[in-house]
């Protein structure tokens, strides 16, 4: 057969076949939409991540798909759409503690993920030291250090498992008494420890800055111990005296955590004897000898000599070579003597005491470093001025204000009262800081004739004085006036004015400190007076921080 034939046989054929085998077209299936997470459940640990991957069919609706987190304060998520895998990778992040789903949505198909996040425990406390030496009343800071870093409750708890040998707070070691000590550091069940030895400083040496001291009747002094080194464990001294016929004294520890303690010495008889310091093992002694003093022989007189021995003498001679002046007696007028004074025996008169009060390194100090002064009255008036004698109650006063330590917020009291040298004789008041009429009779008196006239001018003045009392010009300086009552006190007894504060034009002036108040509430202001070294004196008033001279005074 022909090749055309068989072409045409086939065609024949077919037709017949398309007419006995006709059938409607087919159409493809949809594939059905599905979602399906990796894992249904996952942990994390908080901090953490973790990976969870949802699968889409078909692949195409991958980039349609909708998610969200039950509670995102357990858990942030961040989503990438892989639309040729059809896949949706989620990466987790523990925010929180606690359990919560990821949940996906396509159209009418949802698929879930359960998350837990869990904390990340503490697994080792590691302390810097595992052994430390330290002293009693001595301080260490511990370090401390939480694995892993990123635990999710790392607060250390400290305990010490004997407080009386050594305490903690917050990693801070005390020395409390001498033994040792287990100190832990904890979180949770996990611990570490450090094993405190704690050690006494024994004192080394004990020392007195007066060894031997000859007195008279009647004369005091003071004596200083002590005890080194500075950080020595028990600093505690006890004093004696051998023959307390023959002397007695008085312990001054104004501030008893430190490790100087003072001793006021009063001669009572003629003898010898001696004071003993102990401090733990150790001693230290001063050798004491009291003369016999004999009754002054005349009755006192302005500008005489006043001496330790509680004795007097003419002020226009030599001291006596065996003698040592404390002070130039300035007032013998028994109505200027306080009654609470006269009521205690003091009735000869009063003593300018030949030293200021100060510290080591100044020629000066300050009333206080408060302010707030109402147990000491305000004085403003030039004749309430010239009544106020009070200087001996204003400084008890002070003190009794500012206990103990407290005396330091002021200054000038707590020279004056602590442990002043040269030290007061024993059958006086005492020193304390003169108030203003004080301190007016001072200059009357000493600070020569015109000074002398201008204050008793001043004395009925029934106004504020330091308004209506204007600035006196004299013929001479009265500073120098003042210190020539000193000339014949050797150097090392005597303190000098001097103009330190400066009025410009060169003019410098010594302010006079008194125990009187200008202002005793606010700002507060002591009443003072100024002289001039250009040859002025004027009553004035000052802050109470501000530096002046403070010369104490005594009755006797």
């Amino acid at each position: 057969m022909k090749s055309g034939s068989l072409v045409a046989a086939l065609l024949g054929c077919s037709v017949i076949f398309l007419s006995c085998e006709q059938k409607e077209p087919q159409i493809p299936n949809e594939e059905e939409v599905s979602l399906s997470f990796d894992n249904t459940e996952i942990s994390i640990s908080a901090g953490g991540k973790g990976t969870v991957v949802l699968t889409v069919t078909p692949v195409a609706e991958a980039e349609r798909v909708e998610y969200s987190i039950a509670d995102e304060k357990v858990v942030s998520a961040v989503s990438n759409v892989d639309s040729e895998m059809g896949t949706v990778t989620f990466e987790l992040t523990g925010t929180g503690l606690g359990t919560t789903t990821l949940i996906a949505v396509l159209d009418d198909k949802m698929a879930e993920c359960a998350v837990a996040v869990s904390p990340v425990s503490v697994e080792k406390v590691i302390l810097d030291k595992e052994t430390i030496d330290i002293n009693i009343y001595e301080t260490y800071a511990l370090g401390v250090k939480v694995e892993p870093e990123n635990a999710t409750n790392p607060y250390v708890e400290w305990s010490s498992d004997n407080n009386s040998v050594a305490t903690v707070s917050r990693g801070v070691i005390t020395g409390v008494g001498e033994g040792t000590a287990t100190i832990t550091a904890a979180v949770g069940e996990v611990k570490a420890n450090c094993t405190v030895y704690v050690h006494a400083v024994e004192a080394e040496s004990l020392t007195l800055d007066v060894s031997s001291r000859t007195i008279a009747e009647g004369e005091t002094f003071i004596v200083t111990a002590t005890v080194l080194p500075e950080d020595v464990t028990y600093k505690d001294m006890t004093w004696s005296i051998g023959d307390k016929s023959v002397a007695t004294f008085e312990v001054i520890d104004v501030a008893p955590n430190d490790n100087i303690v003072a001793a006021k010495v009063a001669g009572i008889y003629e003898g010898e004897t001696v004071l003993t310091v102990r401090c733990g093992k150790l001693t230290a002694e001063c050798a004491i000898t009291v003369t016999y003093t004999e009754d002054p022989s005349k009755e006192p007189e302005v500008g005489d000599y006043y001496y330790s021995d509680g004795t007097w003498s003419d002020g226009k001679h030599q001291p006596k070579a065996d003698k040592t002046v404390i002070g130039i007696v300035y007032s013998t007028d028994a109505s200027r003597i306080s009654d609470a004074e006269k009521a205690l025996g003091y009735t000869h008169g009063l003593v300018m005491c030949a030293k200021t009060a100060h510290a080591a390194d100044k020629i000066e100090t300050m009333y206080s470093l408060d302010s707030d002064f109402d147990v000491v009255p305000a004085k403003k008036l030039g004749t309430s001025w010239y009544a106020d004698i009070n200087g001996y109650a204003w400084t008890r006063a002070i003190a009794e204000a500012y206990p103990g330590e407290a005396i330091r917020q002021c200054p000038a009291f707590d020279w004056v009262i602590t442990d002043f040298k040269p030290s007061a004789p024993v059958n006086t008041s005492g020193w304390y800081i003169p108030s203003i009429g004080q301190l007016w009779d001072m200059l009357a008196n000493l600070g020569g004739d015109e000074v002398a006239e201008y204050l008793n001018s001043l004395q009925t003045l029934n106004n504020d004085i330091t308004y209506y009392a204007s600035v006196k010009k004299l013929s001479y300086n009265p500073i120098d006036k003042l210190n020539s009552w000193l000339e014949k006190v050797p150097d090392a007894d005597k303190d000098l004015y001097v103009g330190t504060l400066s009025r410009g034009n060169g003019v410098y002036v010594s302010e006079l400190m008194s125990s009187t108040l200008y202002e005793n509430t606010g700002d507060g202001a002591v009443c003072i007076f100024w002289l001039y070294d250009n040859n002025q004196i004027e009553p004035s008033t000052d802050w109470t921080q501000q530096p002046m001279f403070c010369r104490p005074i005594l009755s006797f």
